[in-house]
């Protein structure tokens, strides 16, 4: 996780947002994770990974995609950087139908 402030303000962006049920993920000992966050939207389940940058190679992205395949779930990155360019703010980026946005 890249800092537990961040993973705070996106959670209570989410909640302004509207969703529901929102459960942050704790890993006791794992520094690199593929999920942050879970939140419900209607009837549809949202997976959240907030990381520093986003790259559709990394395993963690990968490990996202397909937890959200198998489970019929949105997934979402928010990140600073997608692979080495900085996100703009206000633009939803995806790869492989995992949508990212900047913090």
């Amino acid at each position: 996780m890249y800092n537990e402030a961040i993973r705070e303000r996106v959670r209570q962006l989410l909640e302004s947002l509207g969703l529901k049920d929102i459960v942050t993920i704790e890993y006791p000992e794992a520094s690199k994770r593929p999920l942050d966050l879970v939140a419900r939207y209607d009837n549809s389940s949202i997976m959240v990974r907030i990381t520093k940058k986003a790259s559709s190679r990394r395993k963690d992205f990968v490990e996202l995609k397909r937890a959200a395949e198998v489970l019929n779930a949105s997934s979402l990155i928010v990140a600073e950087y997608l692979n080495r360019e900085e996100l703009l703010d206000d633009v939803l980026y995806t790869r492989d139908r995992v949508g990212i946005v900047s913090y």
